[in-house]
């Protein structure tokens, strides 16, 4: 055997692997490092990238330790390195040549650069491999390629796994792609988001919004099971590529703006901000008449019927007028009490209150008269004529649900907030499915702090007419938001 075989054979075994010479610098070893592995696949050669890693981290420690060595004066400085193995319970394994013993020296903790580019290695093909994952796939596909990459040996060092943990907390945090929402899922139980949130807040600003959204996901989950489900349904809806119909703007925008008051930061998470934009810019377009013919307390078969009564009223009028039968006047109290009504909801007071003048023209004791035009002066400001309406309203019908409910909003209107509660509670005793009594008092209750029951109420109104609750709703959603928030900071 010549001298230079006996050279290479004595080579430790990190050399041999490396194809270099045991005093090797640091450059060195990094260049022949990174020549070995572009030789290895490495997805489907893990023991050779392992067998590779491990002689590159050999090689930088027999280098420095030999550095520091030499400079020290020490004679041998593989002596040191074995010492140094010994006292952190290494020990050797058997050499590949099966010959002589190969010295398996400690893996150090990778340096900064080294964790960042291997996490970025690990992260560019864990997300490769998502690329064909979507909304379709079930949240196992995702925890299955997640847990694939946190298995690679490329993550085995601590800082390492750390940062590949940050490149996905920023992934989610950078808004909605399809299928991330799974991710969010499998990525939060994986990591402990849900149980460490020290863990999370370690994360910069992702930490930030991902300890935000975990929170408004589990007051999601708290919700009613019908609001849950109509949310969800959103959820989904805002997903698909096909655009919304005005029938879906109509039914879905209240719901989409209940979410995007109680829960933004989750909704940032699971839906596409541009498809929301997108959403609102549609619903903008969308003209009032088509709103009023969907509206489930102010549709088409309301206005047939109204139509049609207005017709037979005017008929039985004017056939009772010219047969000279009876007076007509009750008759015209009846459609000018109609007329009443409808001004009322168009909010045109003014002429609601006309209307009711002439119907108490023609029959002075119309209790629906008064409590219709007590509620058009309150809307005016005008409180001494509302309250005269509803002294008389009271000696004519005590028990009519209108007379508590415009008593509510005087009271409201005047601050009052613990007796517009009352009036409210005891108008819908009387009247329990009215939305607009329900909506009143939830405000109320948003007002005076009472967050729960402003709550129940939104839930009430959002579930018997969508479109009418969210407005005057809006405010109990945002004042409910920064109170949770508040907590969350704290």
């Amino acid at each position: 055997m010549t001298d230079d075989e006996l050279q290479v054979n004595d080579a430790p075994y990190f050399a041999r692997r490396l194809t270099i010479d045991a005093g090797a610098d640091e450059r060195t070893i990094k260049r022949a490092y990174a020549r070995e592995l572009k030789l290895i696949d490495q997805e489907s050669d893990l023991a050779g990238f392992q067998d590779l890693r491990e002689a590159y981290e050999a090689a930088l420690i027999w280098w420095r330790h030999a550095a520091a060595q030499l400079d020290a004066g020490a004679a041998d400085p593989f002596d040191e390195i074995d010492r140094a193995a010994k006292e952190l319970h290494l020990r050797p394994a058997a050499a590949n040549d099966g010959n002589r013993m190969q010295r398996q020296l400690p893996a150090p903790a990778a340096p900064e650069l080294d964790a960042d580019t291997l996490s970025q290695e690990v992260f560019a093909q864990f997300q490769a491999r998502c690329a064909g994952l979507d909304d379709l796939h079930a949240s196992a596909s995702w925890a299955r390629e997640l847990q694939a990459s946190l298995a690679d040996a490329r993550l085995i060092h601590i800082p390492t796994r750390q940062a590949f943990e940050q490149r996905i907390a920023d992934l989610l945090a950078a808004g909605w792609r399809p299928g991330h929402h799974l991710l969010f899922h499998v990525a939060a139980k994986r990591f402990e988001w849900d149980s460490d949130r020290r863990r999370v807040q370690s994360l910069g600003m992702a930490g930030y919004t991902l300890h935000f959204a975990i929170d408004q996901r589990a007051m999601h989950d708290q919700q009613s099971d019908h609001a849950c489900e109509q949310q969800s349904q959103l959820i989904n809806r805002l997903r698909e590529a096909t655009p919304p119909t005005t029938n879906e703007l109509i039914d879905l925008m209240p719901v989409l703006a209940t979410v995007e008051a109680r829960f933004p930061a989750w909704l940032a998470l699971i839906a596409d901000a541009d498809t929301i934009s997108h959403w609102h810019n549609l619903d903008q377009a969308v003209p009032s008449w088509r709103r009023k013919l969907r509206r489930r307390d102010f549709n088409v078969p309301f206005w047939i019927a109204l139509v049609v009564l207005l017709v037979v009223l005017r008929l039985i009028s004017s056939t009772i007028g010219s047969n000279g039968h009876g007076p007509a006047a009750p008759v015209t109290a009846s459609v000018d009490l109609i007329q009443g009504n409808h001004f009322l909801g168009e909010d045109e007071y003014d002429k609601a209150i006309l209307s009711y003048d002439r119907a108490l023209s023609q029959d002075p004791d119309n209790a629906a008269a008064y409590a219709g035009r007590a509620m058009a002066l309150v809307f005016l400001g005008e409180k001494k004529r509302a309250l005269a309406d509803l002294e008389k309203l009271e000696s004519l019908a005590p028990l009519n649900p209108l007379l508590f409910r415009s008593c509510g909003m005087l009271a409201q209107d005047e601050m009052r907030f613990q007796d517009a509660v009352v009036a409210y509670t005891r108008s819908l005793e009387l009247d329990p499915d009215n939305v607009f009594t329900i909506m009143r008092r939830g405000q109320v209750h948003a007002k005076a702090g009472d967050m729960d029951n402003a709550l129940r109420d939104a839930d009430r109104v959002l579930a018997l007419a969508p479109r009418l609750g969210v407005g005057a709703l809006a405010e109990s959603g945002r004042l409910q938001g920064s109170q949770r928030r508040g907590c969350g900071e704290g």
